[in-house]
């Protein structure tokens, strides 16, 4: 157990000890993806004398992925200098910051993204029985995998130094990867590993 407390390196960086902080669901954002001072209270809180990592709650990579109203936001213009000032605060305080990058798919919000939810095939939300999902063209694919590499980008120059995909519990990659939720008869039918891969690319250029 002592040994979680020292100090432990990964690749090129340093962490003051091995413990790390999870993506949990604050809900303390403004509806408009800025940063609240609650936020920062709370993720100051949270990284002093910290883990070594803290990873900020989910963000989705294009508005029509975000799942809840208050969720932090990575696709807007300003979202570079919002997000730089939970950044900023957990460097102060000698703690690695990293970017958690999602899309809901099938479970994004009806009501906040304006309209149906898109996920890989037609699909019921398994929280929400009354949502159902539009189908995903290939051109609004590709703009989601777009918001994956814009996201990245702006990740690195708001001076995060590390990004976690998303790729479990129900949304979008985790989809596409589900035999019972991508019935589509196209090459990220056939490949259901497709997506994945091309998200994961897509973060390595940004």
């Amino acid at each position: 157990m002592e040994r979680m407390f020292e100090k432990f390196r990964l690749g090129s960086v340093e962490l003051v000890n091995r413990f790390v902080f999870p993506p949990i669901k604050l809900g303390i954002g403004n509806p408009d993806g800025t940063v609240t001072e609650r936020q920062i209270a709370s993720y100051r809180q949270i990284a002093t004398n910290g883990p070594a990592v803290v990873i900020l709650e989910p963000v989705s990579v294009t508005a029509n992925g975000r799942e809840h109203p208050k969720q932090p936001c990575v696709h807007l213009d300003n979202s570079v200098h919002e997000l730089k000032k939970i950044v900023d605060l957990i460097h102060d305080q000698g703690r690695l910051a990293c970017l958690h990058l999602n899309h809901a798919g099938g479970a994004a919000l009806p009501k906040l993204i304006g309209g149906p939810p898109k996920a890989p095939s037609v699909m019921t939300c398994v929280a929400r029985e009354e949502t159902v999902s539009d189908a995903l063209s290939q051109e609004e694919i590709q703009k989601i995998l777009d918001g994956y590499g814009s996201a990245a980008a702006k990740a690195q120059e708001a001076g995060f130094d590390l990004i976690e995909i998303q790729g479990g519990h129900g949304y979008l990659i985790s989809q596409f990867l589900n035999s019972k939720l991508n019935k589509r008869d196209d090459r990220y039918g056939r490949d259901r590993t497709l997506f994945a891969g091309e998200a994961f690319s897509q973060v390595r250029k940004g």
